[in-house]
């Protein structure tokens, strides 16, 4: 059974129903959106949550928001909400999360990330289906883009497939959106993100890049971002000549557990896909 509820009915803050130093299994959504940007573009994000245990599950939901004009800049930890929710065997949970109505009185546009912590031995399903709306010739929003995300363990080591589109060393057209995210509610993560040019150039070159990322803290990138060096946005800028079809992989290594979303956009349409992620 599916059962549809706002988030006004599962969000409880500071629900402290856990048994103090009680092991939890975790899980992170790296990637939430909500609200209006800009123009008559709506994003939202729906919880899609199922048990798949033959027992009753209670799962502690922690949802962060932020309205942050520049998040890549300053990746603080943002505003959060807290929930509890008893998902009975076999059930399964659809909600929209609005979160352009957290964190501030002021509706507006909002990302952010969800931490889900369950007893151990529970089987969860946990994804989140986020879908871009558009504005038809009648004024009436329809889907536009739509892409499901599951939600996933944090890791000291990840791979995920580093997309773009058009000649490299040029901006590309399509490119992938990167969210990393630390989960530690008291450690600093120092990761570092590589990317093996040799495929692509022909050149025997790994590019290396240090993050660092607050506790509970959130950092979106786009690979445009990551390694600027290779995309400048100026028209002038010499284009590398590619010696095979763009493709390569971010390898992404820190010193405590942390999750990463990605997404491929399409900066022309404004769609997006999901993109593999690995943590072998």
């Amino acid at each position: 059974m599916v059962r549809t509820l706002s988030i006004a009915l599962i969000l409880i803050a500071g629900w402290t129903g856990r048994a103090a130093g009680e092991p939890r299994q975790e899980w992170v959504l790296p990637i939430l959106v909500g609200g209006t940007p800009s123009g008559s573009a709506y994003y939202s994000s729906n919880l899609h949550l199922m048990n798949l245990s033959s027992t009753a599950a209670e799962l502690e939901v922690v949802v962060f928001a932020g309205d942050v004009e520049d998040p890549a800049s300053d990746p603080r930890p943002v505003p959060q909400e807290e929930s509890i929710l008893r998902l009975e065997a076999g059930e399964a949970l659809t909600t929209e999360l609005r979160l352009q109505e957290l964190g501030d009185e002021r509706p507006g546009f909002r990302q952010g990330w969800a931490l889900f912590r369950a007893p151990p031995g529970v089987r969860l399903h946990l994804a989140v289906e986020l879908t871009d709306f558009r504005e038809d010739d009648s004024g009436a929003l329809q889907p536009f883009s739509s892409v499901m995300v599951d939600a996933v363990r944090p890791e000291r080591t990840l791979a995920v497939f580093a997309a773009w589109e058009g000649s490299f060393g040029c901006f590309p057209s399509r490119q992938g959106a990167y969210a990393f995210v630390n989960p530690s509610e008291d450690r600093v993560a120092q990761v570092e993100v590589s990317l093996d040019l040799s495929r692509t150039t022909g050149q025997n070159r790994t590019l290396r890049r240090r993050l660092e990322i607050p506790p509970r803290g959130r950092l979106p990138l786009f690979l445009s971002d990551l390694f600027s060096n290779l995309f400048p946005r100026g028209r002038s800028a010499p284009c590398i000549e590619l010696f095979s079809p763009p493709s390569g992989v971010l390898r992404i290594t820190s010193d405590v557990p942390i999750a990463v979303g990605a997404l491929e956009v399409d900066l022309r349409s404004g769609r997006f896909v999901n993109l593999p992620l690995s943590t072998r």
